[in-house]
């Protein structure tokens, strides 16, 4: 059997070795530096969770841009409404953007063979574009 009392590669003497119920690093992890210089994006953070008081309403400086921001949109800025729809969507939010609407124009009463056959006049026009299949 081996002696309690021998020491060598990982056998340290019993002086040195971690006490019972003491941890062996009793001050931890030290914690992390912050950068001298903030980033951008840190000092955008900061700016916007700012608030601000507008006509007695307080609100964040991010909402009161994104406010700004659809104003502008609402009074025809396309760059602003660009901008905004980018923002909703990022978001996960439909812009109410509609679907795709058209009109229908019906020519009156028609037999279906009268139908057909104007159908196939007027639709001849753009099949004359279209490769051979």
């Amino acid at each position: 059997m081996s002696d309690p009392s021998k020491v060598g590669y990982r056998k340290p003497p019993k002086e040195h070795q971690f006490k019972k119920g003491r941890s062996g690093n009793p001050r931890g992890r030290p914690p992390k530096q912050k950068p001298e210089n903030p980033c951008e994006a840190d000092i955008l953070r900061k700016i916007s969770a700012e608030t601000a008081i507008v006509n007695g309403k307080e609100m964040t400086k991010l909402e009161l841009w994104l406010r700004v921001l659809e104003k502008k949109a609402l009074q025809g800025d396309l760059r602003a409404m660009k901008l905004l729809e980018e923002k909703l969507q990022k978001a996960g939010i439909d812009g109410g953007k509609p679907e795709r609407q058209g009109v229908l124009v019906v020519p009156g009463m028609m037999e279906p063979e009268e139908w057909a056959k104007q159908a196939e006049k007027n639709q001849a026009k753009y099949r004359e574009h279209l490769p051979d299949n």
